[in-house]
């Protein structure tokens, strides 16, 4: 005798979609210092000045670089709270300009993603 299966079980929530990125779950938030604005924050900092921001839980530690004008900057990456608190130091040779701080991680199913933010670096 053939017993027929038992109906799926219902779900909460759409299915999964396979080949699809979560790239949700990667987000970077707490720029310090904060981001120049010449309406906001027209403010410089110092070359070698600190910045940290904060990467969300779902992001591979190891995975986090900062680049600033094309130069790789080394990083800690320490555990903080819900995610991970990342620091380093602006390169002596950024002086007397504008800076991005440019962020890339990656997370689950290795989607990569990017963001950072804008300095003002003084002499």
């Amino acid at each position: 005798m053939i017993h027929p299966l038992p109906a799926p079980a219902a779900r909460a929530g759409p299915l999964p979609r396979p080949n699809v990125p979560c790239c949700g779950v990667v987000s970077f938030s707490t720029f310090m210092p904060k981001p120049y604005s010449q309406t906001d924050n027209n403010t410089e900092v110092a070359p070698q000045s600190a910045f940290s921001f904060v990467a969300s839980k779902g992001t591979f530690p190891k995975t986090i670089t900062v680049m600033i004008k094309d130069e790789s900057v080394p990083v800690t990456v320490t555990p903080h709270f819900d995610g991970f608190l990342v620091s380093g130091k602006i390169p002596a040779s950024a002086k007397d300009t504008f800076i991005r701080v440019a962020i890339t991680a990656k997370g689950p199913n290795l989607c990569e993603r990017g963001d950072g933010w804008l300095l003002k670096v003084g002499k």
